[in-house]
Formats: structure tokens, C-alpha cells, sequence
């Protein structure tokens, strides 16, 4: 298909008298036959890559973990639940991905965006890569013995461990921060989407300069992995800590930490409390989201009292409804993007059935009036306001 019938079918029009800019050629697209020469380098150098590191990394993580007293079968268990395998078997699938999944924007899009009038579209409903924020204290100390040490100076509570169980740390952390990177990145994706600031002024009443915020608290490294500066309760898998909670703690207000175990779980804790974030917990959720989730909300008969007080809080919805976005996303069954249908619902309920979703989706399915879903799931954005300035240490 050339340009010219593309741009047809497209059918995007200007209106009468618009004038558009000049625009150098370097802002125009590739042309299709340049855009495949470079898919086909890229292709050649991700195939090369995928050999090499096929042939290098898996061994040697291996060796590494045996040296620091993990056995062979638990590293490779490790890095099976962590998604190292599959990630290094993707990158081959990626060379040919990558015809298929390249953007073409087509230069009346960008024109018309330049000229304000309408927006440049993308196609296939990519979604823009976001970078995320890689830069917290916890994460920089595991660069190196040297540089924790400093870091649990820092803290009140001052227990420094030996440099072989640093290292073994070091992994953990490691793994956790890969796994809760990648969720990370897509919550930083679709809330960067101009789908999610459509449903955020249409629906929930934000102003430019609040979904900026939220932007921002999206790719912000508020993220931390359990530690002895980081507790948690025994059981609990992550936690957010909202501004002003009276934890005693308010240097890690705004910030949320999951179990060091996060990675062997086959649920999404850091997108969940994340997610928390996004709104700190219910204090700055619009009150129509609040209205609805509480309008769609059903108890179970075998929920006890705190049971159904816990499940019914806005802000667990809010989150358990993320995460089900997530996993329906990654299963190629619907994407922020498209509008949710009664047959994402049929497919999301099947998956269910099957103990094909976390067990925190599995639950928010099971107390929504199943009516109400695709309202939420096409409505929905949430509302935060500024949140009060942290002049605490960061830790």
C-alpha cells in the first residue's frame, strides 16, 4: 500500500483556510521502501544479539548463582518466574516483530498535528514508549557493596550485612526491579496515552495541568523492594503509603514497596500499588469513580465483614481493575485503546474460570455486577490532585 492510499483512507481532512507550516524532509516519514531497509538492519542485529546472548548470559547467571550458594535448579526457577528465558528467546521474536510493529505516521497526521488540527495518529494502536524513572536510593545501593553501605548509613535502622549476602540480595533485587520495571512502563504508557486524557476530561473533570501531574507520578521511581528498611507484614505482597498517613514514616509517603518475593508471585503488585499512587489511595479520586465503583460493587455471601469492607474501598477496585487491563493486554485480548465490549467481557470471565488471571482479578470479577464492567473500563481515568510536597530524605 503507497502513501497516497493510505492517506485516503485515512480520510483526514482541514479545514477550509488552515495553513500549514513548512516542514523540512527530515520530518517527514520514511518512505516504505526506506523503512524496511531499516527494519532489516535492525532485524540482522537483534538475531545477533539473541545468538550471543543465548550462548553467554544464561550460563553464566547460572555460575554466578552457584558461587553465591544457589543451586543450579533455583537459579533457572528463578529465571523462568522472572521472565529471563522467555525475554532472551523474544528478542529473536522481535526481528520479526518488528516489521509488523513500526509506526507509520503518515505526514498529513503530522502536518495537521503541527498546524493544530487534529492530533498526529499512530497505527495499530501503538501505544508511544515511555521512560521511567530508574534513579531511586534502594536501587542505586545495589550497584555495588560500596554504594549500600552508604545507603544503610542512611537509615535508623542500622544492621550492615557481609558482602557475600549483599550479593545475594543484590540478585533479588535485581529480579524484582526487572519484573516491576516492565509493569511499570506499561502503567507510564497508557497513562501518557491521549486515550487516558480523553476518559480524564470527558468523564473525571481533569485540567491539562493535572494529567501533566499524573504523568509525572507515573514515571517517578517511587518503588522499593522489601527490605529491613522497607517491612512489611508477614503475608502482605505490596503496600502504598499515602501523604499524611500517620505511619511515622514520612520519608516514604508517596512511595510504595513490594515483597522481595514479588517476582516468584504470579501477580502484578507493582502496577497494583502503583496504581495506588496514581490516585493516593482514595483521597484524590474524582467522586465519579467513586460513585461507580460503588454502584457496581456486590458483596459475596462467604465475605466476611472486613472482607467486603476491604473489597468495596474505591481504591481497590481502582487498582484491581488496572491490573485486570494488564492481563487482558498481555493475553492479546483488548488494549487501552479499543473501546471494551461485551465480548472482552465473555473472553474475561472464561479466562477466569479457566485460573487463567491473578487471583487479585479473579477477585474484582467476582464482586462486580458484571453489567457495570464495560461502563468502568471505558470510563474510568481517575482524578489526583496536587499532592503535598515531601521535603523528607529520601530512602
Amino acid at each position: 500500500m503507497n502513501f497516497e492510499q493510505k492517506q485516503k483512507e485515512d480520510d483526514l481532512s482541514l479545514k477550509e483556510g488552515t495553513v500549514l507550516p513548512e516542514v523540512s524532509p527530515e520530518a517527514l516519514p520514511l518512505t516504505e521502501t526506506e523503512e524496511i531497509k531499516e527494519l532489516d538492519l535492525k532485524s540482522d542485529a537483534e538475531i545477533a544479539s539473541f545468538d550471543e546472548k543465548a550462548d553467554t548470559v544464561t550460563p553464566n547467571v547460572i555460575g554466578f548463582g552457584e558461587r553465591l550458594g544457589f543451586t543450579s535448579d533455583e537459579v533457572t526457577s528463578r529465571m523462568e518466574s522472572s521472565g529471563t528465558n522467555s525475554a532472551l528467546s523474544g528478542i529473536k521474536d522481535s526481528a520479526s516483530g518488528l516489521y509488523k510493529s513500526f509506526k507509520k505516521i503518515m505526514a498529513i497526521g503530522v502536518l495537521a498535528s503541527m498546524a493544530g488540527g487534529i492530533e498526529a495518529q499512530t497505527t495499530n494502536g501503538e501505544r508511544a514508549h515511555v521512560e521511567i524513572e530508574k534513579n531511586n536510593p534502594q536501587r542505586i545501593a545495589f550497584e555495588s557493596y560500596d554504594k549500600y553501605k552508604k545507603y544503610v548509613k542512611t537509615h535508623r535502622e542500622y544492621n550492615l550485612v557481609g558482602e557475600s549476602e549483599f550479593n545475594k540480595l543484590k540478585m533479588e533485587a535485581e529480579l524484582n526491579y526487572k519484573d516491576a520495571d516492565d509493569q511499570r512502563r506499561w502503567l507510564a504508557g497508557v497513562v501518557h496515552s491521549p486515550e487516558y486524557a480523553l476518559k480524564a476530561k470527558k468523564f473525571e473533570g481533569l485540567s491539562d495541568e493535572e494529567i501533566e501531574r499524573r504523568k509525572g507520578i507515573a514515571v517517578s521511581d517511587n518503588l522499593r523492594i522489601q527490605d529491613q528498611h522497607h517491612p512489611l507484614d508477614k503475608g502482605v505482597a505490596g503496600e502504598y503509603i499515602s501523604y499524611n498517613s500517620g505511619t511515622g514514616r514520612p520519608e516514604l509517603e508517596g512511595k510504595y514497596i513490594i515483597s522481595s518475593d514479588a517476582h516468584l508471585m504470579n501477580e502484578p503488585v507493582a502496577l497494583h500499588e502503583g496504581q495506588h499512587a496514581i490516585t493516593d489511595d482514595n483521597k484524590y479520586m474524582s467522586r465519579y469513580a467513586k460513585k461507580l465503583y460503588k454502584k457496581a460493587y456486590r458483596s459475596l455471601s462467604s465475605d466476611a465483614k472486613e472482607d467486603n469492607e476491604y473489597f468495596s474501598n474505591p481504591t481497590e477496585m481502582d487498582a484491581r481493575k488496572r491490573v485486570l487491563e494488564y492481563e487482558l493486554e498481555q493475553k492479546g485480548i483488548w488494549k487501552y485503546e479499543e473501546k471494551f465490549t461485551k465480548k472482552h467481557l465473555k473472553k474475561a470471565i472464561e479466562l477466569m474460570n479457566q485460573d487463567k488471571l491473578s487471583e487479585g482479578t479473579t477477585d474484582f470479577l467476582k464482586r462486580i455486577k458484571l453489567e457495570k464492567l464495560p461502563e468502568i473500563m471505558n470510563t474510568i481515568a481517575g482524578k489526583r490532585e496536587p499532592a503535598p510536597q515531601n521535603t523528607q530524605q529520601d530512602v
